[in-house]
């Protein structure tokens, strides 16, 4: 039996997602060694690294891997930590770099708010180290050789992203992955505008526009959820095809096919009753709209 572990949201969305491709080699890779090479971060019983390596190792119920315990005094050392190991990890786009950085910036902030309210020094070293008179900006921009300025941006930057999740939830992984095309400056905007302004500011980012009439006649939060509704039909169709492709053990080997066969029943009995609810509603709405015409 594997190893129970925690999987703390808050640092999950943290951390860009994988793509699909990276997903599958990294599954691909797994099954082949038998064994999850790499130690999974822990704090505690909780990941700090390696969510997707302990995903699949339940998945398939049998894969070993080891863990590796990490020591944090709070949960802003041990985000910040997750930013930095991130960034020294991975090709990461530039967006995921400022998101990274921001989260980072954010939660050292928070770091050294909390040891000076203890008389503590600040991160960086001791009472006579000479970043310690620096401020968290310049500290972090002086360590990556940027300006404070773009430290300071970076934050906004990730913090309009969460924002913007928080309204249409999957945007942020859109844009991080590359599936939007965006400017910073754009995402930024998103801190300055009206509660009401978002969901059309968030529908431009997508490259969604939309005629006046529109927006009077059909609700703003409908509009953008079907949206995303479509987009996420269509992940899952590729995930699927993807999965069956690359491993035909799931679709052809008799161990694997009851547990392939239970997933789609279950997707199957999803959208039945789905589709018996809507078709419920069209036969109930029908008479009032022939009515109204």
């Amino acid at each position: 039996m594997i190893e129970q572990l925690k999987i703390d949201p808050e640092f999950e969305k943290v951390i860009p997602p994988l793509t699909k491709d990276e997903y599958h080699q990294l599954e691909e890779n797994i099954l082949d060694d038998g064994r999850i090479m790499m130690p999974i971060a822990v704090w505690g019983d909780t990941i700090v690294d390696g969510h997707n390596r302990y995903r699949i190792a339940r998945e398939y119920g049998d894969i070993p891997f080891s863990t590796t315990q990490l020591d944090f005094a709070n949960r802003y050392e041990a985000i910040a930590w997750i930013c930095k190991n991130q960034l020294g990890r991975r090709n990461l786009s530039d967006e995921q770099k400022a998101y990274l950085l921001g989260k980072r910036y954010s939660a050292e902030k928070q770091i050294e708010k909390q040891r000076d309210e203890y008389g503590r020094f600040a991160p960086g070293g001791q009472n006579d180290h000479p970043e310690e008179k620096l401020k968290t900006s310049e500290r972090i921009a002086k360590e990556i050789g940027k300006s404070e300025k773009h430290v300071r941006r970076a934050e906004q930057y990730a913090q309009a992203l969460d924002l913007a999740d928080s309204v249409c939830p999957g945007i942020k992984k859109d844009i991080l992955s590359g599936f939007i095309n965006t400017t910073n400056k754009d995402v930024i905007a998103l801190l300055k505008a009206d509660k009401e302004d978002l969901p059309d500011m968030i529908d431009e980012l997508r490259g969604i526009k939309k005629k006046e009439d529109e927006k009077e006649t059909h609700p703003i939060e409908e509009s953008v959820a079907n949206v995303s509704m479509v987009g996420n039909a269509n992940m899952f169709i590729s995930s699927m095809n993807n999965f069956l492709s690359r491993f035909p053990k799931l679709r052809l080997d008799p161990a694997y096919i009851p547990r392939t066969l239970s997933v789609i029943e279950a997707v199957r009995d999803y959208l039945n009753e789905v589709e018996k609810d809507l078709l419920d509603a069209l036969n109930t709405d029908k008479p009032q709209l022939e009515q109204e015409s």
